[in-house]
């Protein structure tokens, strides 16, 4: 999970998926800014029919370019990484500069690359 090999979002965290991920942010502050409660409903619809589905895969993906950066607390036979994140880590991981970004998605294998 953490390599996000079998993601929606594989390979390192890079600038299209950057640019996807700010305009679904982009678009969830939106809905969260709109007083009109009709307009908010609607908007919250079609989020959620046309964009949730990518924007989760697309918040995990960003979250394992973060803790690929940082050594895990603990590990559970050698193959099961444990990290204790702070509410903080995850505001990071999640809104502040990406802790990767690669110009193209790189996905080794994929393509002859």
């Amino acid at each position: 999970m953490l390599q996000s090999v079998y993601s929606l979002v594989p390979g390192p965290w890079a600038m299209p998926y950057e640019q996807h991920y700010q305009e679904a942010l982009a678009g969830l502050r939106a809905i969260a800014s709109t007083s009109d409660e009709a307009k908010r409903q609607q908007l919250t619809s079609d989020f959620l029919r046309d964009e949730f589905l990518l924007f989760e895969q697309l918040r995990f993906a960003r979250l394992c370019a973060f803790l690929r950066r940082r050594e895990p607390d603990d590990n559970v036979g050698y193959s099961i990484l444990i990290y204790r994140l702070s509410d903080q880590d995850v505001r990071e991981a999640l809104y502040g500069p990406p802790a990767e970004l690669s110009p193209d998605v790189r996905v080794a294998g994929a393509g002859g690359r």
